[in-house]
């Protein structure tokens, strides 16, 4: 294991928020996994501003465990944001990072280590998903799965949140800004060469539920889209150039229908010519509106805010 003045082999992140009664879990399953794959380790905790005792604990678990480290927002962030604070904190040569509901093993966050210990400059966790019903079960990777294919990389199979890669290509990857990163998409841009995937098994979260609802899962996919793929800027050509395009087609339809008589064709394409000017219109002004804020937004403002640190 580590101590304060041997930096370690391997750091383990770990996002918390709310995890008071999953934590002594956690820190026994890393404690039970990671000493078999480095002889100095340490896990980085980092606590997303949570609102019941997770700090508390973390503060009374720190006491003989010279291995485990805690940051504590000073406001909520997010999970990805409070990632980044760890990978940003991190002293290892390999970096890894699990969630605190342990739904992917730590043997098996252990085992992607053992991936990069190999060779591989990034290994990621593949889950199925099967537990968590349709939004996330089915909905969810099916659009990340999409995104993937149209990011800077396009891996052939989507990363995940579960990871374990060398520290220069983290290093390379937190050189990059981004106001609202999304912390797997945003490691890729680290240049690694080598990326492996790892089916890893599934356990039922025992503690606790999901932060994600339907609106915090959009927003991810937003983030997704907007920051690491290049589908905005097309939508925006195929807006500029194909609605007005399509509205004129409609509208020639009307006219035409009106000269023969089908006064009903007439007012159909009129309405169809309406629609498509009008939603034309609107998905170019939300995606120039969005892509304009995201170019302004976060500048000079820091992703987060650190409270404490053990």
């Amino acid at each position: 294991m580590t101590t304060d003045d041997a930096a370690p082999g391997v750091s383990i992140v770990a996002p918390l928020h709310n995890e008071a009664d999953a934590l002594a879990d956690l820190l026994s399953a890393v404690e039970a996994s990671f000493p078999d794959v480095a002889e100095r380790w340490e896990l980085v905790a980092v606590d997303d501003a949570s609102t019941d005792a997770t700090w508390q604990r973390l503060r009374e678990a720190r006491d003989g465990r010279p291995w485990l480290r805690g940051i504590r927002l000073a406001r909520r962030a997010g999970q990805h944001a409070a990632t980044m604070a760890g990978l940003e904190a991190a002293r290892g040569e390999i970096v890894a990072a699990m969630d605190a509901d342990m739904q992917v093993p730590a043997e098996d966050v252990a085992g992607l280590v053992r991936k990069v210990l190999s060779g591989s400059d990034v290994a990621f966790a593949a889950r199925s998903h099967t537990r968590e019903g349709f939004l996330r079960g089915t909905l969810g990777p099916a659009v990340l799965s999409f995104l993937a294919e149209h990011t800077v990389r396009r891996p052939r199979r989507p990363p995940s949140t579960f990871f374990a890669a060398r520290r220069e290509v983290v290093e390379r990857a937190l050189k990059i800004e981004n106001p609202r990163p999304v912390v797997p998409f945003h490691l890729m841009l680290g240049g690694a060469g080598r990326i492996e995937w790892m089916d890893a098994r599934e356990s039922p979260r025992v503690h606790g539920e999901s932060k994600y609802t339907l609106a915090a899962l959009a927003a991810v996919a937003l983030d997704v889209l907007f920051g690491y793929t290049d589908l905005p800027r097309r939508a925006l050509a195929v807006c500029a150039l194909g609605a007005p395009a399509a509205a004129a087609a409609g509208w020639l339809a009307c006219v035409i229908s009106q000269l023969v008589g089908w006064l009903g064709g007439a007012w159909f394409f009129a309405l169809c010519g309406a629609f498509l000017a009008v939603s034309g219109l609107a998905v170019l002004g939300f995606l120039a509106g969005e892509l304009s804020l995201r170019l302004l937004e976060g500048r000079g403002r820091p992703l987060y805010f650190i409270g404490e640190t053990l």
